[in-house]
Order: C-alpha cells, then sequence, then structure tokens
C-alpha cells in the first residue's frame, strides 16, 4: 500500500518543512516503486504556483535530488503533498508516479482506480 504525506500552512516553518521531508522519507516504507511531490506556494497579488515534481526513485534518494530539496526551502511554500508508490497495479513509469493533475486539480491517492 502507498504512503502518502504532506502539510499545509499560511507560512510553513522550517522546522515544519523539515518533518514534511522525514515523513517522506520514512514514507518510503510503504512503497519504493516511484515518490512524487507537488508545491504550492505564493506568488505576487494572491496568486499560486504550483509545481510537481516526481520519478520512479524511492523517497530516501528522491527526497535528496536538487529540485525537491529546492521546492522545500522555498520561502513563499503554503502546502506540500507527496506520495510513496508500491505498483500494484501499472507500470512503474513517471506517467503512473503520483501526484497526478487533472485540469486544476492536483491529488494522490491510495488503492486502484478503475476507469
Amino acid at each position: 500500500m502507498c504512503g502518502l504525506f504532506g502539510g499545509a500552512s499560511l507560512n510553513l516553518s522550517m522546522s515544519e518543512k523539515t518533518a514534511i521531508h522525514e515523513l517522506g522519507v520514512v514514507s518510503q516504507l510503504r512503497g519504493v516503486d516511484s515518490t512524487g511531490i507537488a508545491t504550492c506556494s505564493r506568488e505576487k497579488k494572491a496568486r499560486r504556483r504550483y509545481t510537481i515534481i516526481k520519478d520512479t526513485e524511492a523517497a530516501g534518494e528522491f527526497m535528496l535530488y536538487s529540485t525537491v530539496r529546492s521546492a522545500l526551502s522555498d520561502s513563499s511554500l503554503l502546502s506540500i503533498i507527496g506520495h510513496c508508490r508500491a505498483a500494484t497495479v501499472g507500470e512503474v513509469n513517471i506517467s503512473n508516479a503520483h501526484p497526478h493533475r487533472y485540469g486544476d486539480i492536483i491529488g494522490v491517492h491510495n488503492g486502484t482506480i478503475n476507469k
């Protein structure tokens, strides 16, 4: 079964970001087939910037990527959601890694969704 982690705040503190990073690494216990995060950061004029980073790497390595470390150190970071996948259905590839985006919706899930 997959591992889900994340956090949200009006202003994530450094200790909260560190805790989210650690949750990501620990979530590897729930799945090692791929890892991904989606972040929401504050921009000027009340706008938001959404970023998705994912790869077919276990969380222990993924959370050390420079892009992930940079996203977590962003001073305007408002929220982050992460997913460590245990592939039960479907190939291990970037397309099946979470988070998924569908229009304006970004999410992760645990289990299988049939189309």
